[in-house]
């Protein structure tokens, strides 16, 4: 199933509702990416929302600031709150910046907007091809959660016969978010080599507990 244009539009129109009106939660451990990346590190947080993380990373020091997302009011409010950095929406797969541009690409709570397989690996290779030689990609998402109340939702879909893998949900305004197993990860990262892989429990936007996880894996550079 392609990522088609009204998608994408139910998609914005979406976050641009939420844009004020709902707290991001998935919460950024910085602690390991501090051993990786020096302090003058080039990082674009893809989907950047209204800026939560950039901010925690200015905190930490880095001040090399990129932002990106699908909604223009989420940008709007994150360029008020961090003017210092440099924002610019984007598409939902496509990255709005160069070739081998950034030290670390960070993508939070993104691959959960993008239901279909196809549309997760165009914006893998897409990170791959923004990030410099040994560069940094930072996740952190949602695993596919065991609980009755899940458990319906993934069936629902399935009964429906949409063409969306097991784990994908559909929430209020049409819009279709995933949840993800080890082994989709595990395919879907290939062009990196694994660093950190650690499992948790988060609070969605919406207040409910959700398995999820943190991954960290360098860009895999090809020698001719």
């Amino acid at each position: 199933m392609e990522l088609t244009a009204s998608k994408i539009m139910n998609s914005k129109e979406y976050w641009d509702n939420a844009a004020g009106n709902k707290k991001f939660t998935v919460p950024p451990d910085l602690s390991l990416l501090k051993r990786l990346l020096r302090h003058d590190a080039v990082i674009l947080d893809f989907g950047c929302g209204y800026g939560r993380i950039l901010g925690e990373l200015k905190k930490s020091g880095y001040l090399k600031l990129y932002g990106s997302d699908i909604s223009p009011k989420m940008i709007e409010e994150a360029s008020r709150e961090f003017p210092d950095a440099v924002f610019k929406v984007n598409d939902g797969t496509e990255i709005p910046f160069e070739d081998s541009f950034f030290d670390c690409v960070i993508l939070f709570a993104v691959l959960t907007c993008l239901p279909e397989d196809a549309a997760q690996e165009k914006l893998i290779s897409e990170i791959s091809r923004v990030l410099k030689p040994e560069g940094i990609l930072y996740i952190g998402d949602f695993m596919i959660n065991t609980d009755e109340r899940n458990y319906k939702r993934y069936e629902n879909i399935l009964k429906r016969n949409l063409p969306f893998p097991y784990g994908v949900f559909e929430v209020e305004g049409n819009v279709f978010l995933r949840h993800h197993s080890r082994e989709w990860l595990e395919e879907l990262t290939c062009p990196f080599r694994e660093i950190m892989f650690r499992e948790s429990v988060f609070t969605t936007m919406n207040g409910h507990e959700s398995a999820g996880f943190y991954y960290i894996g360098e860009k895999i550079s090809l020698a001719f």
